[in-house]
């Protein structure tokens, strides 16, 4: 059996990620912006123990995935002959991110596959983003590949329509003038059948109109607020896209949520957003007060120090 020593592998961690904007908007190459979300994170470990037969699945399914998207292609970016003996010698992704919750877990494990066994270091972020999207694909059917650059570059990504990602200051001098926090659904959900509704939701014109004449350039109008230090208009352009996501992405949204969410639009007070694919996992949502409505502060943590920039772990 191949043995690996530590100093052979990278002694990194490969960070969560926050889709601040562009839910279901970066599937079809319009903008979004993500940043990398440090207080869960991937990294790997070696270990001596049986690792469980899913963990052992998943890897050997993924291996096999890229072997049939390797065949034809010598300029394949990845080693795979490594990969596989690696992992018969017990390296392991070890890894604190909620799987099935939005917060990029998958785009972590890409990151540091590609990491340990990146034939050649690309500093090409287009390269780099359509690699990750092949990888990921994996995992979801169809991958942007956004969230596996940004836990690889453990930094903030913008993407914009018909241009390059290119890699972006997260950082803001002046304070917003309202939270945001993260609620736990604890519901566990698959990105793949979400993506798919979506897919066959754009062939109802009435649908694709909507999404790309309204949704798009609320996307487009927040994170230039974003950018700009705007607040009121930042939450103005989020209490719209709250309202739209509310009908365009329905059945993203639990229904012991729905009232709750219809209820924070009409109150001012707070409203709330997807953060991934919804389905199930996190949501955010915005507040005028220091923490959520009372219903919601048992499920929810602040995470306003990442969302704005204002956390110095990164």
């Amino acid at each position: 059996m191949t043995t690996i020593d530590k100093n052979n592998w990278p002694g990194r961690n490969y960070p969560a990620k926050l889709l601040l904007f562009g839910e279901y908007s970066v599937l079809v190459d319009q903008t979004a912006l993500a940043v990398p979300y440090g207080k869960y994170h991937a990294r790997w470990e070696k270990t001596i123990r049986e690792s469980s037969n899913t963990q052992k699945e998943i890897l050997d399914n993924f291996i096999d995935y890229l072997k049939l998207v390797i065949k034809g292609n010598e300029k394949f970016f990845l080693d795979l002959d490594q990969m596989e003996r690696w992992f018969k010698s017990g390296l392991r992704l070890d890894s604190n991110i909620p799987t099935g919750c939005g917060l990029g877990s998958s785009g972590a494990f890409c990151a540091a596959v590609m990491d340990a066994f990146g034939i050649v270091k690309n500093d090409d972020l287009h390269a780099l983003q359509h690699q990750f999207a092949l990888m990921e694909s994996f995992f979801h059917g169809k991958s942007s590949g956004l969230d596996p650059l940004v836990s690889y570059l453990n930094r903030p990504i913008l993407i914009r329509a018909g241009e390059l990602p290119h890699l972006k200051s997260n950082y803001h001098s002046s304070q917003p003038t309202f939270g945001v926090s993260l609620l736990d659904t604890k519901i566990q959900r698959s990105t793949a059948p979400l993506v798919s509704i979506f897919q066959q939701n754009l062939y109802s014109k009435e649908y694709s109109n909507k999404f790309e004449k309204t949704y798009l350039p609320q996307v487009n109008s927040a994170i230039r607020a974003y950018s700009d230090q705007d607040w009121e208009k930042l939450w103005h352009s989020c209490l719209l896209i709250s309202e739209l996501q509310f009908g365009l992405f329905n059945e993203m949204i639990p229904d012991n949520l729905k009232s709750i969410w219809k209820k924070g639009i009409q109150s001012d007070r707070y409203f709330m957003k997807l953060c991934g694919a919804g389905g199930g996992g996190f949501y955010y949502i915005f507040h005028r007060e220091s923490e959520p409505c009372s219903e919601l502060i048992p499920t929810s943590s602040p995470i306003g120090s990442y969302f704005f920039g204002l956390s110095a772990d990164k």
